[in-house]
């Protein structure tokens, strides 16, 4: 954990402590139940890339209902 600084663009506090430990049962379930393991893998990234405000990839997800 760091402590807050203007780079990581976020004004917002999270209000929870972080746990390293911590698991996400029903999250888990949804990527499991949604997708096959490349496209979990691939969601997994885009989130990440979301998160952090970078886009090395230079990429765009398009979410297409089927």
């Amino acid at each position: 954990m760091l402590p807050f600084d203007p780079k990581y663009r976020s004004t917002h506090r999270i209000p929870y402590n972080y746990d390293p430990k911590a698991t996400c049962p029903r999250y888990c379930e949804w990527l499991a139940a949604s997708m096959d393991l490349d496209d979990q893998r691939l969601w997994i990234m885009w989130c990440g890339m979301v998160l952090s405000g970078s886009n090395t990839e230079q990429k765009i997800m398009l979410l297409l209902g089927i």
